[in-house]
């Protein structure tokens, strides 16, 4: 049945922790199947992976993985110096408001958030014209929001390439590169590689600067772009 498996479209590992880690039905079936039988699947367990891995593959699009998408991530600057003063209360009051203006600003540019990390996002998007918009967007908007006196300000990196979708998440270098541009970014700076740049319309590429190339856990070929706010 492994081989099987193997043969049909989607993850044939599907089922296992990583792979079933999104909030999407077919995923939590999945999860709870895997656990169940303690990751030691009979034939008929197989089987109704089989079927799992399959539909999961259909609603993520029937597309083949790895995929080209413009990967972002956010970090909200001074947020955990704040918040230990503000208190708990109020530092979730603002992650709401954050994650509310963040959700609408990304989904208005064929975006989608991956996931929530404390205080920063991850998201991905269908082209890097989309990401880079969507992503300055996200910033001004939640830049407007207002908690106790502090001012939110986010950090942001974007990147372009084929990150490995597995469950509801991506993994792989690609994301590694938009997460370390994310945290050499500046108070409300937004950093963007060269698969970025040279992919954007000129006359927005015409507004960007070369920065210094980054070092920690990312590709020799990588240039980065800050944008001139």
């Amino acid at each position: 049945m492994a081989l099987v498996r193997h043969m049909l479209p989607g993850d044939p590992d599907y089922g296992d922790p990583l792979s079933t880690m999104g909030t999407e039905p077919v995923q939590a079936v999945a999860r709870r199947a895997y656990q169940l039988s303690d990751g030691r699947l009979s034939l008929l367990g197989q089987m109704g992976l089989a079927v799992l891995q399959v539909a999961d593959w259909v609603q993520d699009g029937g597309t083949a993985q790895p995929q080209e998408v413009a990967i972002a991530f956010t970090d909200l600057v001074g947020f955990s110096d704040w918040a230990v003063e503000a208190g708990d209360d109020q530092a979730l009051e603002l992650l709401r408001e954050v994650g509310a203006v963040t959700q609408a600003t990304v989904e208005a540019r064929n975006g989608r958030v991956v996931k929530r990390l404390g205080d920063g996002t991850m998201m991905v998007f269908e082209s890097p014209d989309e990401a880079v918009a969507g992503t300055q967007e996200t910033l001004d908007e939640v830049g407007k929001l207002r908690c106790d006196g502090y001012r939110p300000m986010l950090r942001a990196g974007v990147h372009f390439g084929e990150p490995s979708r597995i469950g509801g998440d991506y993994i792989g270098v690609d994301v590694t590169v938009a997460a370390r541009l994310c945290e050499a970014a500046g108070d409300g700076e937004i950093l963007i590689s060269n698969d970025v740049a040279q992919r954007i319309d000129e006359d927005t590429a015409q507004v960007w600067q070369p920065s210094p190339v980054l070092e920690k856990g990312t590709p020799d070929t990588l240039r980065v772009f800050r944008l001139n706010a």
